[in-house]
C-alpha cells in the first residue's frame, strides 16, 4: 500500500510540477486508455485545470478504428466536466500526405509519434502539451510511405522533470 500512495503522489507532484513551469495552457493526450487516465487524473487530484485532446482515427470506410477507447475518453471527460478537443485522423490519407511529410522531416516512422507530432503542429503552439506515450520506438523512414521493418528501432529518449518532492 506504500507503494501505491506513493506512487500516486508521484503522479500528483509531476502535474504540479507541469503546471508549475507550464506557460500556457495544458493538453493532456487521452486515448481513454488506462494510463491515459491515470495522467488525467493526476491532473483533477492536483486541481490543475487541463483541456484532453482525443484523437479519432478513421479507416477508408469512415470508421473511427479506437472507438473503444475514445467512448471511455468522451465518458470520462463527461463525469470528471474535463474539456476536450477532438481530432479527426483520417489514416489512410493521413499516411499519403501528413506521415509522410512527417516521416522525411523528423527521420522517423511510428503511428504513434506520427499522430502525435500531427496533434501538435495542430495544437499550433496554444498548449503546453503533455502525452504518456514515452515508451513507444521511433522506426526510421525509409524513403517511401511504408516503414523500413528491416532498420532496428531507435529508442525515443525521455526527459522528466526533476522533482525536489520527496513523498
Amino acid at each position: 500500500r506504500v507503494l501505491f500512495r506513493s506512487f500516486r503522489q508521484e503522479c500528483i507532484n509531476v502535474a504540479n510540477d507541469i503546471a508549475n513551469v507550464a506557460t500556457k495552457p495544458i493538453a493532456v493526450s487521452f486515448s481513454g486508455g488506462t494510463d491515459s487516465q491515470a495522467i488525467c487524473l493526476s491532473f483533477i487530484e492536483a486541481k490543475v485545470p487541463f483541456t484532453a485532446v482525443i484523437a479519432s482515427l478513421y479507416d477508408k470506410a469512415g470508421t473511427i478504428i479506437n472507438s473503444h477507447d475514445t467512448k471511455r475518453a468522451y465518458q470520462f471527460c463527461i463525469d470528471h466536466n474535463i474539456p476536450w478537443e477532438e481530432h479527426k485522423i483520417y489514416l489512410d490519407t493521413f499516411y499519403k500526405t501528413t506521415g509522410v511529410k512527417y516521416a522525411k522531416e523528423y527521420g522517423f516512422w511510428n503511428v504513434e509519434a506520427l499522430v502525435h507530432t500531427s496533434i501538435i503542429d495542430s495544437l499550433n503552439n496554444e498548449y503546453c502539451y503533455v502525452s504518456g506515450e514515452g515508451s513507444f520506438n521511433v522506426m526510421p523512414y525509409n524513403g517511401d510511405a511504408t516503414p523500413d521493418l528491416n532498420l532496428p528501432t531507435i529508442d525515443r529518449k525521455s526527459t522528466r522533470l526533476n522533482s525536489s518532492h520527496t513523498d
